[in-house]
C-alpha cells in the first residue's frame, strides 16, 4: 500500500503486479497511463530501488563501492545498501552531507530528487 500522500504525477508504482506511472492522483484514487479506472491506495505497491533502476535513472555506480552518483550536474550520490543519499554543494568550497532520510523505493527517489533538484528523473520501464 502507498498512501496518495506519497504520490506526485510521473512516480512509477505497481498495481497487480505491473508497473504503471501516476497520471493522476486524489485524496483516495490514483490514475495511470493507459488505464480508465482508478485504483485504491491498498491495490498500489512500491518499487523497490535495484542497481538496474539506478544505472536506468542515470545514476552510474562508482568502482567497488555500493555507491552511485548523479554528478556533477546533480551532485547527488545514492548509498544502496543503506538506503541513503548524499548531496553536494558545488563551487569553490565543496560541501557535502548525508541526508538521514532512509530511501528505499522508486517514487520516494523521483520524489526527493525532484526536491532537490527541480527536475524529473528520466526513467522509462
Amino acid at each position: 500500500m502507498i498512501p496518495t500522500f506519497d504520490l506526485r504525477i510521473g512516480n512509477w508504482i505497481t498495481v497487480a503486479e505491473v508497473i504503471c506511472q501516476v497520471t493522476g492522483v486524489s485524496e483516495t484514487k490514483v490514475h495511470f497511463r493507459g488505464n480508465k479506472s482508478a485504483f485504491k491506495p491498498e491495490e498500489l505497491h512500491p518499487i523497490p530501488i535495484t542497481h538496474e533502476i539506478l544505472e536506468r535513472a542515470g545514476f552510474k555506480k562508482k568502482e567497488r563501492t555500493d555507491l552511485y552518483d548523479k554528478i556533477p550536474i546533480e551532485g547527488f550520490t545514492y548509498h544502496f545498501y543503506a538506503n541513503k543519499i548524499m548531496v553536494f554543494h558545488g563551487g569553490d568550497n565543496m560541501l557535502s552531507h548525508w541526508l538521514n532520510t532512509r530511501i528505499a523505493f522508486l517514487h520516494q527517489l523521483q520524489n526527493f530528487y525532484y526536491c532537490l533538484t527541480g527536475r524529473e528523473i528520466q526513467i522509462s520501464f
